[in-house]
């Protein structure tokens, strides 16, 4: 779907830009910025910063898996301890996954799947 020639392009990144916050279990809060893209061609896709936390007190590791709905797999986004920042560079995408996971249970702490905006949303 291309932009509505009536949407402003500076409007709609202002809108696409805004930070999606996830909170789960055991303290865990993910922050993604952005949060979405956009339905329209040439907004498919950005870069977004991810951030997370957990309460040190109940997970010392984490691990941060992305994959996307179509085949269920998961790939290693970032590990570490009980915080952590990486950046999805160009392939943060509608459908793409994140999954904030203990890393010595295994156990899912918060799931966020991106969702795309509807660029002629006002």
């Amino acid at each position: 779907m291309a932009l509505p020639s009536d949407i402003n392009p500076a409007e709609l990144k202002q809108r696409l830009q805004k930070p999606v916050q996830v909170a789960g279990k055991s303290g865990a809060r993910m922050v993604l910025s952005p949060g979405h893209v956009g339905a329209c061609s040439g907004w498919e896709t950005a870069t977004s910063k991810i951030t997370w936390t957990v309460d040190p007190a109940k997970v010392q590791s984490t691990r941060v898996e992305v994959g996307d709905k179509t085949d269920g797999k998961r790939q290693v986004f970032a590990a570490g301890g009980a915080s952590g920042e990486g950046v999805a560079e160009g392939w943060f995408s509608a459908g793409v996954t994140f999954r904030l996971v203990d890393a010595t249970s295994n156990e899912d702490l918060l799931t966020y799947t991106v969702e795309a905006i509807d660029c002629a949303q006002r």
